[in-house]
């Protein structure tokens, strides 16, 4: 019995210390992104990254408290057979899973938390909380697919110019520093569906271990896959975009 408390004052001390330590983290992160940019050289579609950045970092700090708590009902769930000790033992591992989830995580996390705070916390709250985040991770993708078209396009025709007239590097330069600024968001967005992507794994697992049928979540969890394979694919575009920019230009950034 006494070592049940004091693994139940362990896990609450975890619980607190991965909350703040996620949560700073979270802030801070979102802080460098956000800093510095002026929206009024932007285009429309840097515009509306800018506005989807300060929307995930909303999403973001709401998955994070929302991350250890979930993962210790997944602990729950998979150490229900354990004796009581061993139990919270058990939980403790979910729960320090689920405060990384929370940290890295996005929409889906925060989705679900939403749908818990109302008392749905089941199969079918999880395949809702997936449909919000296709939906949410779909505008994210298509955007930045514009986004990697405009500045591919954009340096093109800075390095047709550049050849002739040097005296364009300043603002070349500014092109490329707007260009990895763009991708840094887009890189964020990748790196949420990334915790939210496990996460519902780990999700998925507690089901199938309770018996459920999980075929309809593990259809919307590849939906949300092609959803980052599409983002880094961006990634992929910019950084190409990025390296056929002069040298001495790139240096310069």
């Amino acid at each position: 019995m006494m070592k049940a408390s004091i693994l139940r004052r362990s896990l609450a001390a975890v619980l607190l210390v991965t909350l703040a330590l996620s949560g700073c983290a979270s802030v801070r992160e979102d802080a460098d992104l956000l800093a510095g940019r002026d929206t009024s050289t932007m285009t429309p579609a840097q515009q509306k990254l800018y506005e989807f950045s300060r929307e995930s970092a909303k999403i973001r700090a709401s998955a994070a408290a929302a991350g250890a708590v979930l993962g210790a009902g997944i602990g729950l769930a998979a150490c229900h057979d354990k004796k009581d000790a061993t139990k919270v033992l058990c939980t403790l591992g979910g729960l320090v899973v689920g405060a990384t989830a929370g940290y890295q995580g996005g929409k889906y996390i925060a989705q679900r938390r939403e749908e818990a705070k109302a008392g749905r916390d089941d199969l079918e709250a999880s395949i809702r909380a997936a449909n919000a985040s296709i939906d949410n991770y779909s505008e994210r993708a298509a955007l930045a697919r514009q986004i990697a078209d405009e500045h591919s396009q954009q340096i093109k025709t800075m390095n047709a110019q550049y050849r002739n007239n040097t005296a364009l590097k300043t603002r070349y330069v500014q092109q490329l520093r707007d260009l990895k600024a763009d991708r840094a968001a887009i890189a964020a967005f990748s790196k949420d569906l990334e915790g939210d992507l496990k996460f519902l794994e780990d999700e998925i697992a507690s089901y199938e271990g309770r018996g459920e049928n999980v075929a309809t979540l593990r259809s919307k969890k590849r939906a949300l896959e092609r959803q980052n394979d599409a983002l880094q694919a961006q990634l992929d575009a910019l950084d190409r975009a990025f390296a056929s920019a002069p040298s001495d230009v790139q240096a310069s950034v």
